[in-house]
């Protein structure tokens, strides 16, 4: 009998491991963003031994797939690279240093960080006001209440409960007339997918790359005089003064 017990546990299992498998999904792999017709085109610019640079300081925001996105906890600056003819350029998000208000560096994060940070923002705590409002029925009874300035809580695995422990009735909508049309809905990427598609990749080219590169920061936009972008090239430093 406890045979049977322990071969349907490890059939339970493996077929737990085996949906969990199929359902997630592994990480998107970055592509970067469009580059700029030419490296002239971007507000800061410096020149290499066989390549030039191009970049942009974008504060808080960066922007994919039609949309732009807010990322509160890092600083964004698109960069992009401009190999000479005929040579190969090999480059590195983690040579990149910004400095604000000529103070010691701040090195870049990878995108799976901004990611994370975009997409699970209850795994760190943060400052916020919440505040709960209380509903009432046709018949005036007490419903169960709205909550104002709760984050989002994102399901960390397939079957993961804490999300509908915690969620509030869903508000109603309007129909979507798409649906009634019959046009099917396509999904908006997400800004966790965005930020991790358009960063910086870091592949051997002969022709211009560019993409997003992401610096932690959790000052404030009014206290920043001056920021340079710093790119380590051997022994000799390239100096972009971006503000």
């Amino acid at each position: 009998m406890h045979r049977g017990i322990l071969t349907l546990a490890c059939l339970a299992v493996g077929l737990l491991h085996g949906q969990i498998t199929r359902t997630v999904k592994p990480l998107n792999t970055p592509r970067g963003t469009v580059p700029r017709a030419a490296v002239a085109a971007y507000p800061a610019r410096v020149q290499g031994d066989t390549f030039d640079i191009g970049a942009e300081y974008l504060a808080h925001t960066f922007k994919g797939a039609g949309q732009e996105f807010f990322t509160p906890h890092y600083l964004v600056v698109e960069v992009a690279f401009y190999p000479a003819p005929g040579a190969q350029v090999e480059f590195a998000a983690s040579r990149f240093t910004l400095h604000l208000n000529g103070k010691r560096g701040i090195e870049p994060q990878p995108p799976g960080f901004v990611a994370a940070d975009l997409k699970y923002p209850d795994w760190e705590e943060r400052r916020g006001i919440e505040a709960s409002v209380d509903t009432l029925d046709a018949n005036g009874n007490r419903g169960p209440g709205v909550s104002i300035g709760r984050p989002q809580i994102e399901p960390r695995f397939p079957g993961d409960p804490r999300p509908g422990q915690s969620r509030i009735p869903p508000l109603p909508r309007a129909p979507d007339p798409r649906e009634s049309a019959g046009i099917e809905h396509q999904p908006q990427a997400s800004a966790d997918e965005v930020a991790v598609d358009a960063a910086l990749v870091e592949d051997p080219t002969k022709s211009p790359a560019s993409g997003y590169i992401y610096f932690p920061y959790g000052g404030k936009l009014k206290s920043v005089r001056s920021i340079e972008l710093h790119y380590q090239q051997g022994e000799r430093s390239l100096v972009m003064r971006l503000m």
